[in-house]
């Protein structure tokens, strides 16, 4: 009886199958088998779309639940002493740390699998960190200086008048008094418009760039 030895490894196996690398796929919950950085948002299940919101909108609402309740346990109330320099140099910190979130985020949406999502997320997060850095100072000039506004602010009174600032609605309830609050209040509003307008247009502009990436490393994949 004549044995048959098992084809080698390298032998008897197609050239073919040997140079062509599997590339990497992933199940969805209706059994049908995508490649992630192939298939389109609206080509997946009903299901596995639901999921990937349901997970973006679990990562915004944890997000901003931090955000705030580190602006209410920080200790930066000690000092109630705070001179007005110092309330700028953290004011100053805070916006470069916006900046760098902000160009932090627009690389995310770049390199991102769904970038209208991300770009979604991704100002669902910024927006909330920029006010409470308004919020944060606001409550340190009202703490070094009772008289800075026209009612004395705690941290939910700050946080309020800076969204009345953010959102222009102007119920006048509170008003600036000092001219170190009414410098920062301008510069909250000026850099409103800058939010509103250049930071919407570059997370918009990465989007266009994220979704021509995609279809370009889709192309290659599919060759």
């Amino acid at each position: 009886m004549t044995s048959v030895d098992p084809p080698s490894e390298h032998g008897s196996e197609p050239a073919a199958a040997r140079s062509t690398p599997s590339l990497p796929t992933s199940l969805d919950l209706d059994g049908d088998t995508v490649h992630p950085a192939v298939a389109k948002l609206h080509d997946l299940s009903r299901r596995e779309r639901a999921l990937i919101v349901t997970r973006l909108v679990l990562r915004i609402m944890i997000t901003t639940t931090l955000l705030v309740l580190v602006y209410y346990v920080a200790p930066f109330d000690r000092d109630a002493g705070a001179t007005e320099a110092w309330t700028l140099v953290l004011l100053g910190i805070g916006l470069v740390l916006l900046v760098a979130m902000i160009a932090w985020q627009t690389r995310l949406i770049v390199n991102a699998d769904y970038p209208g999502l991300r770009a979604i997320e991704a100002l669902a997060v910024t927006t909330p960190f920029y006010l409470i850095i308004f919020a944060a100072t606001y409550f340190l000039i009202g703490r070094s200086d009772p008289g800075a506004f026209s009612e004395g602010l705690d941290r939910t009174g700050s946080l309020y008048f800076t969204i009345t600032v953010f959102a222009t609605v102007g119920f006048g309830d509170i008003a600036a008094k000092t001219q170190l609050a009414r410098v920062v209040v301008m510069i909250q509003m000026i850099l409103d418009l800058l939010i509103l307008g250049i930071g919407l247009r570059l997370f918009l502009g990465a989007v266009k760039v994220g979704q021509r990436r995609r279809e370009t490393r889709s192309g290659q994949e599919s060759r």
